[in-house]
């Protein structure tokens, strides 16, 4: 009855299995049910409530669904094994790992795996290789009901004291598929030596029939491929078939070969026109210098523009024909900004200073901007162009005419907030922009002249906008008491730049505190701490925030006139101070010293 409460059989067991070793039976199942099944019981369970039927729906689902997933009902097992899945907690090892499944199940299983091409998942320390097949189902090397064969063919992990029995004979019947690291480094040492080597072993494991390197196709043993692919290369006499099939994945498998092998094939044309990327560093003068594989290094790679001939480099209608072969050249454009960027800073100096050119691919790339010559640098039509799309990043790499134009500017530094950094002196003292900078963003003050520095409207609209700005105010405007109290509205955290001599400054915070231009405590702490002990001070801020006196000084406290204390303060000041210490006896010493607390 409770398959049909399952939604996804599936991620239910992967939410089922997924929690096993951290919690118990029934809560992974209240989890898997919860997941994918406490809807559509919901959904029933008020059915029949309407009908007058009041059952605990939920409990006899999840009985039933205990015994569903046993580890004897191989009816579920069965029914899971179309979920098999890389990656999920729905594999083959898992299964068998829950699942108490017999030789028949295991086989069943495994023709399934054969059939729908679903190969073992492989991991290192796989629980379910073929020494823990052999020694949980009892099947013996290569069992008469093909359970053994069929384990090795849908890929099985060999283990290397297993591989170690086989033959010469048994070792041809895997492939390396089969193996991992430890098997791979296994069979060269028993069979790596010339004297011992087998080119029909070394051919069935490593290569594919069609002279091409099978570890290839496997992530997991491509570090033992690089370990000894100078020894394989060298069994087959440097093969160029193999060598070209080799190269059809990654060019750079090139750097594998010896020198003399490399300068050997650099001139091959042909070799060059079908490598995979990275190929191109490997290639002659004169292989760079050639269109047609000048042009398939590009398109398999497009840094290899750094390895092409200067002539190619400079040439204007090879480029042009390089960018409209480009597939979906606006889409790529747009998914990868730096995609340009990667070809275009290997451009050749007359490229750099093709002004038709450039305009055209600065339209489709207005990063590439900075790459470009310094003459066309200075170029106000090159600006105008790419103005739209204009990173304002690339200013910092414009002509100094153009960071001295204020009409060409002005908008640029309406639009964005960060060109005012890399304009001229002379503008930077400009009230008008450094306002629209210092609006947008109060710290662009620190670019601003000395001269604005020093402009109390500007530092009010720095501060306000941002705390941090007033450290890069001029020292007449840090000592101002307006600027102070602005910025510590901002952010208390501003106090660290306020200079020393302005936080010792009594006359200031005095003021301060009368005004009352800011909450009490953020002026009394924002004084230096030596003020805060001044009795005058103190005296002051207590009156308006009782509270303060959590922050006391014994000997102020005990010395202090708590008559010019109003008295609604003075209870909130004599509790505060009590809890903190635990004791009376400050207030005892106070009153011996005549200073009378007035409840």
């Amino acid at each position: 009855m409770s398959y049909q409460y399952i939604s996804d059989f599936g991620r239910f067991f992967n939410s089922l299995y997924g929690s096993i070793g951290w919690a118990t039976c029934d809560q992974n199942i209240e989890m898997a049910m919860e997941l994918f099944s406490e809807r559509s019981i919901q959904k029933e369970q008020d059915y029949l409530a309407r009908a007058g039927f009041n059952i605990d729906l939920h409990e006899k689902v999840k009985v039933e669904i205990k015994s569903i997933f046993h580890k004897d009902n191989l009816e579920t097992f069965r029914k899971l094994i179309p979920y098999i899945k890389t990656g999920s907690c729905i594999n083959a090892s898992n299964l068998i790992r829950f699942f108490n499944i017999d030789n028949k199940n295991l086989n069943y299983l495994l023709e399934y795996m054969i059939k729908h091409d679903t190969g073992w998942r492989r991991w290192h320390g796989n629980p379910c290789s073929l020494s823990y097949l052999m020694h949980r189902f009892e099947i013996s090397l290569w069992d008469q009901g093909g359970i053994f064969i069929k384990a090795i063919e849908s890929g099985v992990l060999v283990d290397e004291c297993i591989l170690m029995t086989f033959q010469l004979s048994d070792i041809l019947k895997i492939s390396s598929k089969n193996l991992d690291g430890e098997g791979i480094d296994y069979l060269f040492r028993k069979y790596g030596s010339k004297n011992k080597a087998n080119k029909k072993l070394i051919t069935h494991i490593f290569l594919d029939g069609k002279n091409k390197f099978y570890s290839l196709k496997d992530a997991s043993v491509r570090d033992v491929f690089f370990r000894h692919s100078v020894f394989i290369f060298n069994f087959f006499d440097y093969d160029l078939d193999l060598i070209r099939n080799s190269m059809k994945n990654n060019g750079s498998f090139i750097k594998v070969l010896p020198d003399h092998i490399k300068k050997k094939i650099a001139n091959n044309k042909n070799l060059f026109l079908s490598a995979g990327p990275q190929s191109a560093k490997f290639a002659s003068k004169k292989i760079l210098d050639d269109e047609e594989t000048a042009m398939h290094f590009l398109e398999t790679d497009p840094y290899s523009f750094k390895y092409l001939s200067s002539r190619l480099q400079n040439d204007h209608k090879f480029l042009i024909k390089y960018y409209n072969n480009k597939k979906n050249i606006e889409t790529i454009q747009a998914s990868t900004t730096n995609w340009w960027s990667r070809d275009v800073c290997f451009f050749g100096h007359d490229i750099l200073n093709n002004k038709r050119f450039l305009k055209k691919h600065l339209k489709r790339a207005p990063n590439d901007y900075r790459f470009i010559s310094e003459r066309l640098k200075k170029d106000i039509s090159i600006l105008e162009i790419i103005n739209p799309n204009l990173n304002p990043e690339n200013l910092k790499y414009a002509g100094s005419n153009i960071l001295n134009n204020r009409m060409l500017l002005l908008p640029i530094i309406k639009k964005f907030k960060y060109p005012f950094k890399w304009i001229s002196k002379k503008l930077r003292d400009d009230y008008e922009l450094c306002d629209i900078a210092v609006t947008r963003y109060g710290s662009f003050i620190q670019y601003a002249s000395d001269r604005l520095k020093n402009d109390k409207d500007l530092a009010l609209k720095a501060v306000s906008g941002s705390y941090s700005s007033y450290k890069y105010l001029s020292k007449n405007m840090k000592k101002d008491s307006d600027v102070i109290t602005a910025a510590i509205q901002r952010n208390g955290k501003v106090c660290k730049y306020i200079p020393k001599e302005v936080r010792q400054n009594k006359k200031l915070w005095m003021d301060m505190i009368e005004k009352r231009t800011l909450p009490i405590r953020s002026i009394f702490f924002a004084c230096h701490f030596t003020l805060r002990r001044d009795p005058d001070i103190y005296e002051k801020a207590l009156n308006q925030d009782p509270s303060l006196a959590g922050y006391y000084s014994e000997k102020i406290l005990i010395n202090f006139n708590f008559k010019n204390i109003n008295k609604s303060s003075r209870q909130v000041i004599y509790n505060i101070v009590c809890a903190a210490t635990g004791k009376e006896d400050i207030f005892f010493l106070a009153w011996a010293k005549k200073h009378i607390l007035e409840f």
